[in-house]
């Protein structure tokens, strides 16, 4: 299948390096396909940041980079004055579709149930925070956390749905999965498939996902995360998660980095630069999904592949 012309939605569920990363190289190669992120995008303040990019490339700015790659692809494509641009936002409609399978037809449709209207509000706050004053002279700028502004997504496939959680947090307001839960207006289906959020972790939880957004026991899938002493998800992520589902997945192991001296003088630098180094090492472990109707219902077939592994072996 050529990626030219089988991609139709490129989406940027948010603008961490990890999640972000090589995302313009992607999107080069699926020329057929749409863009999509963040409604936190559209602001005069982002656009400020990615203009800094652009003016100053010495500072570093966490997934901007990537963001004017592809919005320079984008006009680019464009053939009229109407760019493929979307905006993701609390219970849209991103795209729609019927799918011919050969056997059937299938109507597809992916809803964006986050950000809120609160999220990005706040989010462009923070934005304007973080653009340096004309006196500062910074060598980075921090990336926003927590993950308010991911991009929750939901495929219908017929009557049945996949949940892809990005890493969106909890935070028991009207931000995060509060928000989606206590929505009125999203689709009130059941997902067969998990993505869960946010590597496992307990800020990604909330106990209503797996009553309100879930049917009993799905297919749920993890990528691991490792930084400094941090490693997720932990053992007590992995037993929550298996409380919720007997069939839970992880691409790898996370792996804890390492650093490498260079001497004394050069660690000196670096350090007084603001600059962290680190050893990482990359997997490639793919958990692949593959559904099957029969009389109405989807079944899962799953491939652990490239050191994929079930949930329960992260730590073995």
């Amino acid at each position: 299948m050529d990626p030219s012309t089988a991609v139709k939605l490129v989406i940027a569920t948010h603008w961490h390096d990890d999640h972000i990363r090589g995302l313009s190289t992607i999107f080069e190669e699926c020329e057929s396909a749409e863009f999509a992120c963040s409604g936190a995008v559209q602001t005069d303040e982002f656009l400020e940041l990615e203009e800094i990019y652009r003016m100053r490339p010495e500072i570093r700015i966490p997934g901007i980079s990537e963001f004017s790659k592809i919005l320079t692809l984008v006009k680019e494509r464009s053939t009229s004055r109407i760019i493929s641009f979307k905006l993701a936002s609390s219970d849209k409609l991103l795209w729609q579709k019927n799918l011919n399978d050969g056997e059937f037809i299938k109507e597809c449709k992916i809803h964006a149930l986050s950000p809120s209207d609160a999220s990005i509000i706040i989010s462009n706050c923070e934005i304007a925070r973080l653009i340096p004053r004309e006196e500062e002279n910074p060598t980075r700028i921090p990336a926003l956390s927590p993950n308010h502004t991911s991009i929750v997504l939901l495929v219908e496939i017929e009557e049945d749905s996949i949940l892809l959680g990005s890493d969106l947090e909890e935070t028991g307001d009207l931000r995060g999965w509060s928000a989606i839960l206590e929505s009125k207006t999203r689709p009130q289906v059941k997902a067969s498939y998990f993505k869960i959020p946010h590597h496992g972790s307990a800020t990604g939880n909330h106990d209503d996902i797996w009553t309100l957004l879930l049917k009993s026991s799905p297919i749920s899938v993890l990528t691991p995360f490792a930084i400094g002493n941090v490693l997720l998800p932990t053992q007590s992520d992995i037993e929550r998660i298996y409380e919720k589902t007997d069939d839970a997945f992880s691409t790898g192991s996370p792996q804890r980095p390492t650093t490498k001296g260079r001497g004394s003088l050069v660690d000196k630098q670096i350090k007084e630069m603001g600059i962290k180094l680190r050893q990482v090492k990359y997997s490639s472990g793919q958990v692949r999904a593959r559904g099957h109707y029969t009389n109405g219902e989807i079944g899962w077939k799953i491939d652990l592949l490239n050191g994929a592994i079930p949930l329960s072996k992260v730590y073995q």
